[in-house]
């Protein structure tokens, strides 16, 4: 089992008391109760609370790039901008003065988005997808996405999707972690969609491929 919180580290442990427990006449055993004991005591002694988090809470990618202020257990969370998720716990205090650390971890807004890090220092690299249809692909067309507030327009000519499926676009994505001015660059791919014709859809296509049909 990976111990990558802090309610995960108490309950291995709270299963090795019980286990090793004196009191349990099967699987007891004072010497191992005693050793686990003195390390699970040594580990809250040093700070385990503070390095490991209690919770893992998502925000969205436009409140990573703009911040936002949540709420844990009624305790206000701030999310300041350009946050990113690869290894950043936020450690706070409750009202009663107790210590807290939890995990925030960035998802995407909704389904049309991936979300990867990449490269050396873990750029987050944000991918859109765009659903489009063979129609698409031979006519041509004009497709809008909204990123982080803004809309961009894409035109794509006819067959030119068949090519040349993904753009990149610079300057339009996350705040770059390196150079926090700078925006690094979205990522756009077009994914082809299966469509449902009718017999009369049908019909027309193949009366196209009669007459625009390569013969061998």
């Amino acid at each position: 089992m990976i111990i990558d919180n802090y309610k995960s580290f108490k309950e291995v442990f709270n299963g090795l008391f019980k286990k090793y427990h004196p009191d349990n006449q099967e699987t007891g055993n004072a010497e191992l109760f005693i050793k686990y004991k003195n390390a699970y005591d040594e580990a809250l002694k040093q700070g385990v609370a503070d390095i490991l988090p209690e919770a893992t809470i998502s925000v969205t990618l436009d409140q990573a790039f703009f911040g936002a202020t949540i709420d844990y257990n009624g305790v206000k969370i701030v999310i300041p901008p350009k946050f990113y998720r690869k290894h950043r716990n936020i450690t706070f205090k409750d009202n009663d003065g107790n210590n807290h650390c939890v995990k925030i971890d960035v998802v995407s807004n909704n389904n049309d988005e991936i979300l990867n890090y990449t490269g050396r220092y873990s750029e987050l690299e944000v991918e859109k997808i765009i659903p489009v249809t063979f129609l698409d692909a031979v006519l041509g067309t004009e497709k809008t996405i909204d990123i982080f507030g803004e809309k961009i327009i894409l035109k794509y000519k006819p067959y030119e999707l068949f090519s040349h499926p993904i753009k990149w676009i610079s300057n339009k994505g996350f705040w770059s972690k390196m150079n926090p001015l700078k925006r690094n660059t979205l990522i756009v791919r077009c994914i082809m969609k299966h469509i449902n014709v009718d017999k009369e859809d049908k019909k027309i296509l193949e009366s196209m491929r009669k007459k625009y049909g390569i013969k061998n």
